[in-house]
């Protein structure tokens, strides 16, 4: 029997790219109209960009529910029962990290973000560094506005995500070169590319990914390399 989701749905979906983003099958673009009012004009005179660096791992995230912590894939499902030995593998890493969830999550709340103990396209040097990155604090749909998600990540003793520009919107090759080739969290090889968060009055409206067209997503997963044991 297929176990249940602890949500009833899925952990994180998947958010569209921008034009000139390399893409899979199962991808999507923004229309030439959204994309220009994320890198050049945006729709209301107050939004705001957020810019982050995409991290190449496994989308996972912790769960509070019935004051109890569960580890989820993006599927939804706990990772304590995945089939995937790189699922496992975080879920005794955020129980290692207990106090720091619990103090971190609210119930019914998860925290949602990369998980680098495989390698997939990207090799990391996380000396110093935690495994998992943060992204998002989520309650069923709605996401922390920027600056309380980096506040609550930091006070709680986690990590987030590095921030690349957060203000107006600026263009592509304006932040390819601030993330440069490498970006800010110890990738061996070049960065995977950028992440874009509307915020309006201090509510996520809108998110968009920019991935690198030269890069090979996930060309590492079958030789079994690890950045974290």
């Amino acid at each position: 029997m297929k176990p249940k989701k602890p949500l009833g749905m899925k952990s994180y979906g998947s958010i569209p790219h921008l034009p000139g983003s390399k893409t899979g099958p199962k991808d999507y673009c923004l229309d030439d109209a959204a994309a220009y009012r994320v890198l050049n004009k945006t729709k209301e005179k107050h939004d705001k960009i957020q810019v982050t660096e995409k991290i190449d791992g496994s989308n996972v995230g912790v769960l509070k529910l019935n004051d109890k912590l569960i580890p989820l894939n993006r599927a939804g499902y706990n990772c304590q029962d995945a089939p995937r030995a790189i699922h496992r593998t975080f879920a005794k890493w955020a129980y290692d990290n207990y106090d720091k969830f619990d103090d971190l999550l609210n119930e019914g709340e998860r925290a949602c973000g990369e998980w680098l103990g495989m390698v997939h396209g990207t090799f990391y040097d996380l000396t110093n560094r935690d495994p998992f990155v943060i992204f998002d604090i989520i309650t069923n749909h709605k996401r922390d506005h920027c600056q309380l998600l980096r506040e609550r990540v930091n006070s709680a003793g986690l990590t987030n995500v590095p921030l690349i520009h957060f203000g107006d919107p600026k263009g592509l090759s304006e932040l390819l070169y601030i993330l440069n080739d490498n970006g800010y969290y110890g990738a061996k090889n070049k960065a995977e590319g950028l992440v874009f968060k509307t915020e309006r009055n201090k509510k996520i409206v809108n998110l968009c990914k920019y991935v690198r067209p030269e890069k090979e997503p996930g060309k590492y997963i079958s030789l079994g390399y690890f950045n974290y044991r």
